[in-house]
């Protein structure tokens, strides 16, 4: 999600003053609810992807040539890293896709998913945040990688926690 289409959904600011950059600092709420903004907007039903669904799609789904990074064995072909990023977020669209033509899923931001990695905590958060950002390694960034935190919570913002999401058909 850039600038500009969240920007448009909730007529809110920017995070950058590039348009085409992507959303960062918003918290899992702050997901949820630009997402019920959009599937009212649009009238379809956008979600963020589980875990799974979001390797799956990084991985090049039924399309896979078993790269190491989402589309290379190159991280710097697809992803904005500690190695090639100057320490800031990028415009998308920028490197290579994968096998999908699915942009900047190693890299560039943490995305959110709609997997809780600890269900038996009393917290209500702790979501998986899936394909690293551009401060991290050259490991980090992998087309399977997944982090999470005791210290991550819904709530929570960082400026390299994005969002992608899902059509999801009916």
């Amino acid at each position: 999600v850039t600038n500009a289409l969240y920007t448009a959904v909730v007529n809110g600011s920017a995070t950058t003053s590039n348009a085409q950059y992507p959303y960062v600092n918003v918290s899992y709420t702050g997901t949820q609810s630009f997402i019920t903004k959009l599937n009212y907007a649009t009238n379809l039903s956008f979600a963020i992807p589980t875990r799974d669904q979001w390797q799956y799609a990084a991985k090049g789904g039924n399309k896979t040539q078993n790269y190491t990074y989402s589309g290379s064995n190159t991280p710097g072909d697809v992803a904005w890293y500690a190695g090639n990023s100057g320490g800031k977020t990028h415009e998308v669209k920028q490197l290579a896709p994968n096998e999908l033509g699915i942009y900047d899923m190693s890299g560039n931001v943490e995305e959110w998913t709609s997997t809780r990695y600890n269900t038996s905590s009393s917290y209500t958060g702790n979501y998986y945040r899936c394909g690293g950002y551009y401060s991290d390694s050259e490991s980090s960034v992998t087309k399977t990688s997944s982090r999470y935190s005791s210290s991550w919570y819904e709530y929570v913002y960082a400026e390299y926690l994005g969002i992608r999401i899902i059509l999801i058909c009916q």
